[in-house]
C-alpha cells in the first residue's frame, strides 16, 4: 500500500556548546558552573594568565596548563572596589556640613561582583582550550563576561557590608607634614580593624548598586575621616 504521507527530512549537525551565552536549566540537569556559597570581596589578590598578543587569540588559555606563552596578571580586589564606588557630600544645610557632615557612598556592587567572578573563572581556567572562533562574537573574554551576566550574577545577593571609618585631625600636629584636607575622605584598607567597624551604617540596596549614607560623628571643623568596606555575598 502506497503511503502518501509527506515526511519532512531534517539534517542534524553538531553545534559547539559555547555558541550560546545562556545555559538553560533542565529537569535532568545541565552543565552550570559550580559556584561558591559565599563570596567575600575583601583585600585578596587573584592571579591568572592568558594569551595577550593583540589578535583574536586574546584571552586564550592553553588546555594543558602550558604557561610560557601566557601573560601573568595579578588582580587586587581593593582596586576593583576603589574603581567601582564614589563618595560625595549629601544635600544638607551649611550648619550640618561644618558639624556632622552627611556623606553618600555609591557602591556599584554588581560591577564589583562581575569582575570578581570573571577573574576567578580565569584563575580556575574554566574556559581553557576554548578558541575565539568557538564563541559568539569571536571574543573569549567578552563571551565569559556575557556568560556571567546570563547565568551566574542572578545566583547571588548582597548580604552585608562591613563599613570601617577612622577619624584624623585636620592638623596632625607635625609641622613637617602637610595637614589633612577637610572634606577629603580616603579609601584606605589600612584602617580595617574591629574598632573602626561602623555597625549602624544606613544602606539601601538597588538592582545594580548600593547607597550607603554616613553622618560624621566628629565635627568637620576639626576632623576628616578615612574609610573602607568589605562586601559579603551569599548564593540564593
Amino acid at each position: 500500500m502506497k503511503n502518501d504521507l509527506i515526511i519532512t527530512r531534517f539534517k542534524s549537525e553538531p553545534i559547539i556548546g559555547t555558541k550560546s551565552y545562556y545555559e538553560p536549566r533542565t529537569f535532568f540537569g545541565s552543565k552550570m558552573i559550580n559556584v561558591e556559597n559565599t563570596i567575600i570581596i575583601d583585600e585578596k589578590t587573584i592571579q591568572y594568565s592568558e594569551i595577550n598578543d593583540n589578535t583574536n587569540n586574546n584571552g586564550y588559555q592553553y588546555y594543558n596548563d602550558i604557561y610560557e606563552n601566557e601573560k601573568i596578571y595579578l588582580i587586587d580586589l581593593i582596586d576593583i572596589k576603589n574603581n567601582n564606588h564614589t563618595i560625595v557630600l549629601s544635600p544638607q544645610s551649611d550648619m550640618d556640613k561644618i558639624t556632622n557632615t552627611n556623606w553618600t557612598i555609591n557602591i556599584q556592587w554588581r560591577n564589583i561582583l562581575k569582575e570578581y567572578l570573571f577573574y576567578k573563572i580565569k584563575e580556575k581556567r574554566v574556559f581553557k582550550g576554548i578558541k575565539y572562533n568557538d564563541v559568539l562574537g569571536n571574543n573569549i573574554n567578552l563571551y565569559i563576561k556575557n556568560y556571567i551576566d546570563k547565568n551566574i550574577l542572578n545566583r547571588y545577593e548582597l548580604n552585608t557590608i562591613n563599613f570601617y571609618v577612622e577619624y584624623k585631625t585636620l592638623d596632625d600636629g607635625d609641622f613637617n607634614k602637610k595637614s589633612n584636607l577637610q572634606y577629603n575622605p580616603k579609601f584606605d584598607v589600612n584602617i580595617k580593624n574591629q574598632d573602626n567597624l561602623i555597625k549602624n551604617a544606613n544602606s539601601i540596596i538597588f538592582e545594580n548598586n548600593v547607597e550607603l549614607n554616613y553622618k560624621q560623628t566628629k565635627t568637620s571643623k576639626l576632623y576628616k575621616f578615612d574609610y573602607y568596606f568589605v562586601l559579603n555575598f551569599i548564593r540564593i
